[in-house]
């Protein structure tokens, strides 16, 4: 694997704790290390480790390469397609997802324009996504969503929320959290979803603002997993469901 490749992998940032881990993307063959030292990450490309200095998400500043550092390790799997749609299919109780990005698709998605325009929209790109729904929430298994916004909303947030009626007629609760209500180091820097309290399933988009999901990274790691949860009841503690809120 080249320089160049290695650069391609969207890296993202995890509690300072996490001092080493690795994932295997599926079916690929390619295996990844990363490091996370503060706002140090390293890419294992084979024979050198690439550090990134990060100030968001896929928002990289230099590149060079240094030693690699031993640590503790936490094996993650990049998993995509029905691999991820299995982790609904596997869970027992709950499905928990937290969105932390005021946006997810760039200005001229068509879904997007139509809502500013007043257009109708049959929604039918939504439908497998409702159907997941529905059939999680038919065994019995909660699909919970936590939005952390910025207020004022802009274009995406106004929209995501009006969609947002569809995800709750097909048994998610979708709760929201004024950004300004929450310290930012109670929360993470990435959208997560998290199954039964114990898989956490990081989201992984491709590098810019506006990245295309690309899958999610799994881990059991018992620390990890407990950060996570902590922060889960925090969010949720302080969310307003759907029906009750209203832009501050």
């Amino acid at each position: 694997m080249n320089l160049t490749e290695c650069l391609r992998v969207t890296l993202w940032r995890f509690p300072i704790f996490v001092d080493y881990f690795e994932f295997s993307v599926e079916g690929s063959g390619d295996h990844w290390s990363i490091s996370s030292r503060g706002n140090l990450y390293f890419c294992d490309a084979g024979e050198m480790v690439i550090s990134r200095v990060a100030t968001v998400l896929s928002t990289y500043e230099t590149a060079i390469a240094v030693p690699k550092e031993e640590g503790p390790t936490t094996e993650m799997l990049l998993v995509q397609g029905d691999a991820f749609n299995n982790l609904f299919h596997e869970a027992k109780r709950e499905a928990f997802h937290l969105e932390v990005r005021d946006d997810y698709y760039p200005a001229d998605y068509p879904p997007l324009v139509r809502f500013l325009n007043g257009e109708p929209d049959s929604y039918d790109w939504f439908q497998p996504w409702l159907n997941q729904v529905r059939g999680t929430t038919g065994r019995g298994v909660a699909v919970n969503r936590a939005r952390v916004v910025t207020v004022p909303h802009n274009d995406y947030t106004r929209y995501a929320k009006h969609v947002a009626r569809l995800n709750v007629e097909a048994g998610e609760d979708v709760r929201y959290l004024p950004r300004h209500m929450i310290a930012v180091d109670d929360l993470t820097t990435d959208d997560w979803w998290l199954f039964d309290d114990s898989v956490v399933s990081f989201t992984v988009f491709e590098p810019g603002p506006n990245g295309r999901w690309v899958g999610g990274a799994v881990t059991t790691d018992p620390a990890i997993v407990e950060y996570v949860r902590t922060v889960k009841n925090r969010v949720w503690s302080l969310s307003i469901p759907l029906s009750e809120y209203g832009e501050p």
